[in-house]
């Protein structure tokens, strides 16, 4: 009887080894068998990364159609996704703080709009769809769940676009007026001050030049934990479309990153080949200074980039100073002094007749306030937390191609708040899926990895209850 009564008791349920979900109250899958949803999701960023958006040629009255139509054929197929996965469950947090947040931004929008009702447009309704946007990208990501073998094939597929992309901006920075006449077909303006610039499918030099940040990282660490020879050339590559961008944040920021990886690699647990590193760290430090003139020689044919550091340099930072630089810092002020009398919630949208906003910092600072900008900074927090974590777990289970994948993550975030100073950049049309995309795949990785953890726990808990009976 006493076997009868443990049997019934059974703590992994009815289904014998099988832990039931107790949201779903269904028995897990097996934690082996790979998820369809996720090789289509993988598919879907291959064809957003690499699809043309005619961004020239759609180019017209001020509007950019063809970003328009891949921000709606990106929300159809998430909804599709959404539809496909109707049935699945997470843990209630999972989705509500995102609904809440949502939320939030959209009531700031429309608090924003009626404080500034006297100079409101049509066109400042459509911020309404970026938290929405992004609410939608989350949600599809962190309902797949998502796996040792999954998590692998979204690393491999960013690592092909991040190969590609970069192969391809070499190409058209330094192909000539063919290339470029062709590049302004397909992927940007048809203006002089990207010509001999590049800016692969983004068609922006400086949204280019943050991604390639991440491809860097992500080929770097991929050599280095995977010992794959071919992940060391597309290092190579993407590190030279970061300087052929002549985005100014990217390079800033990629020196930045540099530094910070240098001071805090060896900080790190679980992080391999820490000798190797900085030996190569030092090695590469010492040939720039050897070949210091070489590299400046490189760089005067770079007159963008060159130009614009060397006038920030030699006269730092003012309000009234020229260059892109310091026109960011005038846009910070003009928030700033916007706010002044209630800066909790935003003072406008001001498409209709504010400057040209293009820095996060003074753009969240101008549309949400001082809520909606710390709200957005508990996310970045979040975000650099959660890849750390998912990295872990990854590394531990032996997943390296994902270990690679979280920890390029990770140290992205370092150089974020310089590529923020551009734009802002993790609201806008691919980097959204990106960002928000990304974020929902860590955590619903980790969530996966808490319940097999718990799943093995419990298995064990029970054989050792049916040994002592």
């Amino acid at each position: 009887m006493g076997r009868m009564r443990k049997a019934h008791a059974n703590p992994l349920g009815k289904h014998g080894l099988m832990l039931t979900d107790p949201q779903t109250r269904r028995p897990y899958a097996s934690f082996r068998r790979p998820l369809e949803i996720s090789g289509v999701y993988t598919w879907f960023l291959v064809f957003l990364f690499l699809v043309p958006t005619f961004r020239g040629p759609l180019h017209v009255g001020g509007s950019y159609y063809g970003e328009m139509i891949q921000a709606a054929y990106t929300g159809g197929f998430l909804v599709l996704l959404l539809a496909l996965m109707a049935h699945r469950r997470l843990h209630k947090n999972l989705l509500v703080a995102p609904l809440y947040i949502c939320f939030a931004f959209c009531l700031l929008v429309c608090a924003a709009m009626l404080r500034d009702a006297h100079h409101m447009v049509p066109s400042d309704t459509l911020e309404l769809y970026k938290p929405i946007l992004a609410l939608l990208i989350f949600t599809s990501s962190v309902l797949i769940r998502w796996d040792e073998d999954s998590v692998e094939k979204v690393f491999t597929a960013y690592l092909v676009i991040c190969g590609l992309m970069a192969t391809y901006s070499i190409f058209e920075a330094l192909g000539g007026t063919t290339i470029n006449s062709i590049a302004s077909i397909l992927y940007k303006d048809n203006k002089d001050v990207l010509t001999g610039k590049a800016t692969g499918t983004f068609g922006v030099t400086y949204s280019f030049g943050a991604f390639m940040i991440f491809g860097c990282i992500l080929s770097l660490s991929s050599f280095l934990y995977r010992k794959h020879i071919t992940s060391l050339f597309i290092f190579f590559f993407c590190t030279t479309s970061v300087i052929l961008s002549q985005s100014r944040s990217s390079a800033i920021a990629m020196l930045f990153l540099v530094v910070a990886l240098f001071l805090t690699y060896w900080l790190y647990n679980n992080f391999k080949h820490k000798i190797v590193f900085y030996v190569g760290y030092i090695t590469m430090v010492i040939v720039v200074i050897i070949a210091l003139n070489s590299l400046l020689s490189v760089f005067d044919k770079l007159p963008y980039l060159y130009e614009g550091i060397k006038y920030l340099l030699e006269h730092g930072v003012s309000a009234q100073g020229g260059g892109s630089f310091n026109q960011r810092y005038q846009q910070i002020l003009f928030a700033f002094r916007e706010q002044s009398d209630f800066p909790l919630i935003g003072a406008g949208i001001g498409k209709g007749y504010a400057r040209l906003l293009e820095s996060y910092y003074a753009l969240y600072l101008y549309r949400f306030g001082l809520v909606g900008i710390s709200i957005s900074i508990v996310i970045f927090i979040s975000f650099f937390y959660i890849s750390l974590r998912a990295f872990n777990r990854s590394f531990k289970a032996g997943n390296l191609k994902g270990a690679c994948f979280f920890l390029s993550l990770h140290f992205w975030m370092y150089a974020f708040p310089i590529i923020s100073l551009s734009s802002s950049l993790h609201d806008q049309g691919k980097f959204s899926v990106f960002f928000y995309g990304s974020f929902g795949i860590m955590i619903s990785y980790v969530y996966r990895e808490n319940l097999r953890n718990e799943y093995q726990s419990r298995v064990t808990k029970y054989k050792l209850e049916e040994e002592y009976i």
